[in-house]
């Protein structure tokens, strides 16, 4: 799996260098809201990396790493975005999703009680008493 991640993260830094590259005005292109995305995305991976490389541990600057990292979810959301200008499969799709938003909430609360009653009883199962 950190092979895949470092695969793709050498990908995606290949292709944003690229575009910086290839565009003309490389201030205002660092400002856009989707290249700022990608730099949060991209950055905290490398500095990871170099953490790793020199052995200082776990800390609160990982954390904040992690934090950071939540970002890819917000990138993949918005690669989606613009992939739904191109494919009319991506755009039934979100509109279905946005026309499905109560049943799915009713579905997201029945499945986090099932998960609560569940793990309750298996709590209450695997309680041992020392008495």
């Amino acid at each position: 799996l950190t092979t895949i991640e470092s695969v793709a993260m050498v990908f995606f830094t290949f292709e944003f260098f690229c575009r910086i590259f290839a565009t003309d005005r490389k201030l205002l292109f660092l400002r856009t809201g989707n290249n700022v995305m990608d730099m949060i995305t991209i950055v905290p991976w490398y500095i990871s990396l170099i953490m790793v490389a020199t052995a200082q541990g776990y800390n609160n600057a990982t954390t904040f790493l992690r934090v950071l990292k939540l970002w890819r979810v917000l990138r993949i959301i918005s690669t989606t975005m613009k992939l739904g200008k191109y494919s009319r499969g991506v755009t039934v799709l979100g509109e279905t999703m946005m026309t499905c938003i109560p049943e799915l909430s009713i579905l997201g609360v029945l499945l986090v009680m099932t998960v609560i009653f569940i793990s309750t009883g298996v709590y209450y199962c695997e309680l041992t008493f020392d008495k």
